[in-house]
């Protein structure tokens, strides 16, 4: 093994086991809970509490928006995890600032007076298309970061700067 893969592997490791950490907190400082049962547990106090931060209603009106869009332009059926293939951030971006737009002129335009039950429907699917586009980018941004950093050439060919010597960006 060279000693640049070693470095990697070390790298990745470390980088491995801070990532559990960060999910399985050193549980020597927390004090136990009882309940009236008898049973007892690790109080809860420092775990993310997924069921209070998100709300089901809306993860099933995302996943209805997101299932009713899975159908290419071709008339094939694409996989539910598809996006998680990567999409460049730019495609995010656009997207999101279209769905955005529409979301805000709706917001705008029916805020003083009643809306129809297609104008909620449409709403609703900017509002879900702004949460795809919103997480799907952060998605792309906890990937790069979760990437164990890999060794770069000494020398990196003048080819993939421009003129003031900034990366080109071929996504």
């Amino acid at each position: 093994m060279s000693i640049i893969s070693s470095k990697a592997n070390a790298e990745s490791e470390g980088h491995l086991n801070a990532l559990y950490k960060e999910f399985h907190p050193d549980k020597s400082e927390e004090t136990m809970r009882e309940f009236d049962t008898g049973a007892t547990r690790n109080t809860d106090t420092d775990k993310l509490d997924f069921e209070g931060f998100f709300s089901p209603l809306v993860f099933k009106r995302c996943a209805e928006y997101l299932n009713k869009h899975r159908v290419q332009a071709d008339g094939k059926l694409r996989d539910s995890d598809n996006w998680q293939k990567g999409i460049p951030f730019i495609v995010y971006m656009k997207s999101l600032w279209r769905h955005f737009l529409d979301m805000w002129t709706a917001h705008r335009l029916s805020s003083d007076k009643p809306r129809t039950k297609h104008d909620d429907e449409d709403f609703e699917e900017a509002i879900c298309a702004v949460i795809f586009n919103a997480s799907g980018y952060l998605h792309e941004l906890l990937k790069v970061k979760s990437e164990p950093q890999k060794p770069q050439p000494e020398t990196i060919p003048e080819i993939e700067r421009d003129e003031d010597g900034h990366w080109l960006d071929y996504s």
